[in-house]
């Protein structure tokens, strides 16, 4: 392979060369490749993940004698590779030139956020050792920067969230429009999570500057973030911990099918410890019928049976039977573990739909 003029051929020919190249001739030909072929050697390393791919890239690290070649790789690597630059990078301090600040420079700000996402406790302390150098502080600075644009970004998301939440038609919730609210919190959940805990590695990172303005940047960022977080997001409810933020605020939205917390005075409002049977009023479930076309009789096998023959039997039997039935309906419902209103706001079902869903997934036996 070190007979081959790298510089004469063209990238793709390069690109079927790269996966044959050995340690050795890496070590020969990496100051004589273009800075186009090195992108393109680097990348090679990253579509086979193998212990001699990883050898490969600090060979050519360590070969690499001009900070503008590395900032070419810089501008290449994954964060994935970088991670491994940093597990080997005592390997590397034998070269007079410091090789991170270079691949800093070159790096994009998306592979540096990412790093602060994904990168390993006993990495972060690695590359801690690097906050003294100006393309980390630089990076730190952008992050800083970047912060402003995203809390703005999701302020006027949370704001939106708010008033879709609030506009909700509770006539016409369903599971999926239900679910699709709960996701769309769900995402900016866990945005502001992941940009929590880039703030708390990049904190951890500015500890080791001498940047005082990158520190109190992102402290109060830090703060700023995890106040929306904690205060406006919320969390859902979970066991015996109620829902917070827009979590609660969606919940109760919801709740305004049974009864208006706005509104004490309204006799319609239904408590949480009412029985179930009671809450299908608001679903416009008023008939045996009714409940004998969602699945709450499933003995009764034909529209026929919700009555007696008025022929055969008097006034007081018919009522007697039809009493029975509702009776039967309600010991259903509590079978299915609805026995209050509190439990249908539980199990999430908050309209005659989401009722006939949940005794579809939760049959009777007939």
């Amino acid at each position: 392979m070190t007979g081959v003029d790298f510089q004469s051929i063209d990238l793709e020919t390069f690109k079927d060369q790269c996966k044959s190249l050995s340690i050795s001739d890496i070590e020969k030909l990496i100051n004589k490749i273009t800075p186009e072929q090195l992108m393109f050697l680097i990348q090679s390393f990253e579509s086979d993940p193998t212990s001699e791919s990883q050898n490969k890239l600090l060979t050519t690290l360590a070969a690499l004698d001009d900070r503008s070649s590395l900032e070419v790789v810089g501008r290449t690597i994954t964060a994935n590779q970088f991670f491994q630059i940093l597990k080997d990078k005592r390997k590397l301090n034998n070269s007079p030139l410091h090789k991170i600040p270079p691949l800093l420079v070159g790096m994009s700000f998306n592979v540096f956020i990412e790093i602060l996402l994904d990168i390993p406790l006993e990495l972060l302390k690695v590359l801690q050792e690097e906050g003294c150098t100006e393309p980390l502080q630089h990076q730190l600075t952008l992050f800083c920067h970047e912060l402003v644009q995203e809390l703005g970004h999701l302020s006027n998301h949370l704001i939106e969230l708010e008033t879709q939440i609030d506009a909700i038609d509770t006539r016409k919730i369903n599971h999926e429009n239900m679910v699709s609210t709960h996701r769309d919190i769900k995402k900016w959940e866990i945005f502001a999570n992941e940009n929590i805990l880039r703030i708390k590695n990049a904190l951890a990172i500015a500890w080791n500057t001498s940047r005082p303005d990158i520190i109190d940047n992102l402290s109060f960022q830090k703060e700023s973030w995890l106040k929306y977080n904690i205060l406006v997001i919320g969390h859902q409810r979970e066991y015996d911990k109620s829902a917070s933020g827009l979590y609660a605020r969606f919940e109760s939205r919801l709740d305004t099918v049974f009864s208006n917390p706005e509104d004490p005075s309204d006799i319609e409002a239904l408590h949480d410890s009412e029985p179930a049977v009671e809450a299908l009023v608001k679903f416009s479930l008023w008939y045996l019928h009714d409940y004998w076309e969602i699945g709450l009789l499933p003995k009764v096998v034909d529209v026929s049976e919700l009555d007696l023959d008025p022929v055969a039997h008097n006034d007081r039997e018919r009522a007697d039977y039809r009493a029975e039935l509702f009776k039967d309906a309600q010991t259903n419902l509590e079978q299915l573990g609805l026995k209050t209103v509190s439990d249908l706001k539980s199990k999430k079902i908050y309209s005659k739909e989401m009722l006939q869903d949940y005794l579809k997934k939760n049959r009777l036996p007939k």
